[in-house]
């Protein structure tokens, strides 16, 4: 159960990130789509390969390979990245275009209220400044000035700033948490915004190469202990074939079967594995009780699996 889960959670996160990452390439490329489709899977794919390569041949590569292999991993996730920023950025614009629009058109209504105030405020003064027995003289002004346009505009702009305050609201509603989330902590909805898209780019790469790790760790004890059913006993065969499938199970080199046995000379133990020299029962047997203290964890999980299925 546990296996299977990891590896649903690897296909999930994989699989949503590999979207979003081929979407991204396809909006850059459109006129390539199906080149662009290719390459994108193609890569995805690949960089959880290049990781479960380089678990499980970890102590198989040399210095260049491994270096090189990160290298690769490192840049396929900083592209990746990129295209998922990309994508969740133009998620959200798309989500929030008409609440944009609404703030638009509410700041140009404030701008226009306070110049038509301003204006109304200098036709006051002005005003202020006639005789009180001018009244012919003020109706006049206020017409050549288009006084009472000014005051019914002014009506109007404070209705249609009720209306789109009202539906900034309902959209702010519609677009998420997290514009509620800045007014709770006081900072523009833009940066809250740019901040979630990161903290989720940061977390989403590294979680998918955690979880490939994570789906070999599970997968190997299953595979090991598939093949040790498959071998016949170790009695029926030939110690220089337990030997060399010990040796290539845990990917023992020369030195190191040197040490385990405590051979000084190391062209020994290339005779062993060459045939060319029968292999003692003293070294055999030190070479299995290695391999058996290395197998601990997969013993206890052979005991698990079996109590679980009696």
């Amino acid at each position: 159960m546990y296996r299977t889960l990891i590896t649903v959670s690897l296909l999930l996160v994989a699989g949503s990130s590999g979207y979003m990452s081929v979407y991204g390439l396809m909006s850059v490329f459109a006129s390539s789509a199906k080149v662009i489709v290719c390459m994108g899977l193609g890569m995805e794919v690949g960089k959880i390969l290049i990781v479960s390569h380089v678990y499980r041949q970890w102590r198989k590569l040399n210095g260049f390979q491994s270096t090189l292999y990160i290298l690769i991993v490192s840049f396929l996730v900083f592209l990746t990245s990129m295209e998922v920023t990309g994508f969740l950025t133009q998620s959200h614009v798309s989500i929030t275009h008409d609440l944009q629009i609404n703030e638009n058109v509410l700041n140009s209504l404030k701008e226009e209220a306070a110049i038509l105030e301003e204006q109304i405020s200098i036709i006051d003064n002005t005003l202020a400044g006639l005789p009180i027995s001018h009244v012919s003289r003020r109706i006049k002004e206020r017409e050549v000035v288009s006084y009472d346009k000014k005051q019914e505009r002014l009506l109007e702009i404070s209705k249609q700033k009720a209306q789109l305050e009202a539906q900034i609201i309902k959209d702010r509603e519609f677009a998420g948490p997290i514009f509620a989330v800045a007014r709770v902590m006081k900072i523009n909805a833009t940066d809250a915004i740019a901040i979630f898209i990161l903290f989720l780019v940061l977390v989403l790469e590294p979680l998918s190469i955690g979880l490939t790790v994570a789906a070999n760790a599970a997968w190997i004890p299953a595979e090991k202990m598939s093949e040790m059913k498959s071998q016949p006993p170790l009695q029926t065969r030939d110690p220089a074939d337990v030997l060399m499938a010990i040796c290539k199970e845990y990917q023992l080199t020369i030195s190191e079967l040197a040490s385990i046995t405590d051979r000084k000379k190391q062209k020994t133990c290339e005779r062993w594995l060459n045939r060319t020299a029968p292999v003692p029962d003293r070294v055999l047997r030190a070479v299995q009780a290695w391999a058996n203290k290395q197998n601990f964890e997969l013993t206890q999980d052979k005991k698990v699996i079996t109590i679980a299925q009696k």
